[in-house]
C-alpha cells in the first residue's frame, strides 16, 4: 500500500491517542507558555506557590507524583489540571486573570497526565513506580533479544515502542521491513509503512533486529 507523501508527514498527529505518548516538554509546556508562565516560571521570573514549570527537575521530582499537583494516570485528582476546568467566577479558577485554557488543549493535558504524564523520559503510573514508554538499551540489543525471543516474545507479536527523528512515539507491532519502510500495526488492526529513515537510530535498530538483519540499502531507499 502506498500513501502520499503529505500523510507520511502527518503521521505522528494521525496517531494520536492511545498510541501517542506526549511528553511534557514537547507537548506540554508550549501549552503553559502563554497561560501559566507569567506566575509560574523562572523564564517571567516569578514562581507563584512554589510552582515553576519551566524546571523540569523540580516538575519531576515534586510536582508529578502520586500525592502532587500532577498525579500519573489519575487526571481527575490532578490539581493542576482541576483548578484550570473550574468556571471564570470561580475564586481558585486557574489562571485567575486573562484567557482561560482552551478546551481542547486541556484534553491533551488530561491525555499526558492519564498516560502517566511523562517528563524527562520518565513516564509513572497511579502507585508512582517508573513504567517504559520507549524501548530501553543502546545499539539496538533489546530489540535484538525481542527478535531472537529471548524476552520471552516472538517477532512482532507485542506491541512496542517507535520514536521519529522529531521524538515522537506510537506503539506499534512489527509488521515487516522492506523498500526502506516498516509496517507498523496499530491497536485499531489497520497498518501504516513508515520510511525507516524517519524513525530515530534506536528505533531504525530495532526495526533492523526484529527484521533479522537488513541491508544497508534499506535506509538509502527511505530516505527517497
Amino acid at each position: 500500500m502506498k500513501i502520499p507523501a503529505t500523510l507520511v508527514l502527518l503521521l505522528p498527529a494521525f496517531f494520536a491517542g492511545d498510541c501517542m505518548a506526549l511528553d511534557y516538554e514537547k507537548d506540554i509546556v508550549p501549552l503553559l507558555k502563554e497561560h501559566c508562565y507569567e506566575c509560574h516560571s523562572n523564564e517571567k521570573g516569578k514562581t507563584k506557590g512554589n510552582l515553576v514549570l519551566d524546571d523540569i527537575e523540580e516538575m519531576k521530582k515534586y510536582q508529578i507524583t502520586p500525592h502532587s499537583l500532577i498525579q500519573p494516570e489519575n487526571p481527575e485528582e490532578s490539581q493542576f489540571l482541576v483548578l484550570m476546568k473550574l468556571p471564570p467566577n470561580d475564586s481558585d479558577a486557574m489562571p485567575p486573570d486573562g484567557a482561560r485554557m482552551p478546551m481542547e488543549n486541556l484534553k491533551i493535558i488530561e491525555q499526558w497526565i492519564a498516560e502517566g504524564a511523562t517528563i524527562d523520559g520518565l513516564t509513572r503510573d497511579a502507585a508512582g513506580e517508573d513504567k517504559a514508554m520507549s524501548s530501553t538499551g543502546s545499539g539496538g540489543n533489546d530489540a535484538a533479544e525481542k527478535a531472537a525471543g529471548t524476552d520471552g516474545s516472538k517477532t512482532g507479536a507485542v506491541f512496542l515502542f517507535w520514536t521519529n527523528t522529531e521524538g515522537r512515539k506510537i506503539e506499534a507491532k512489527f509488521g515487516g521491513l522492506g523498500d526502506g519502510k516498516v509496517t507498523l500495526l496499530m491497536r485499531d488492526g489497520k497498518s501504516y509503512p513508515y520510511p525507516l529513515a524517519n524513525l530515530d537510530e534506536e528505533s531504525q535498530a530495532q526495526a533492523r533486529a526484529l527484521a533479522g538483519g537488513a541491508t544497508g540499502s534499506d535506509q538509502e531507499k527511505g530516505s527517497n
